[in-house]
């Protein structure tokens, strides 16, 4: 059973993680799912595709924890995200 790590997944690591993209503005990206391969300060790459982290909804899923992420919330550089929201 997933543990649900919604309040603190702003502040963890997410390229390694399993996402799979719930909501967006172009419904061309809506349910892509595979692994997080890299993430700048307005994107996620996820099994190979760039997706825009405004206004969409990830489910991210690592170890035994799941969260729905909010993309907005995650337009950072990553580095700064994990000290900042930290």
């Amino acid at each position: 059973m997933m543990k649900s790590l919604t309040g603190s997944i702003y502040t963890h690591e997410l390229i390694g993680a399993h996402g799979r993209v719930k909501r967006a503005p172009h419904q061309g990206y809506v349910g892509l799912e595979g692994n997080i391969e890299d993430e700048t300060m307005k994107t996620l790459t996820i099994d190979g595709k760039m997706v825009p982290k405004k206004d969409t909804v990830i489910e991210v899923e690592r170890d035994d924890y799941e969260a729905e992420v909010l993309g907005d919330k995650l337009i950072h550089r990553p580095e700064e995200r994990t000290k900042r929201l930290g």
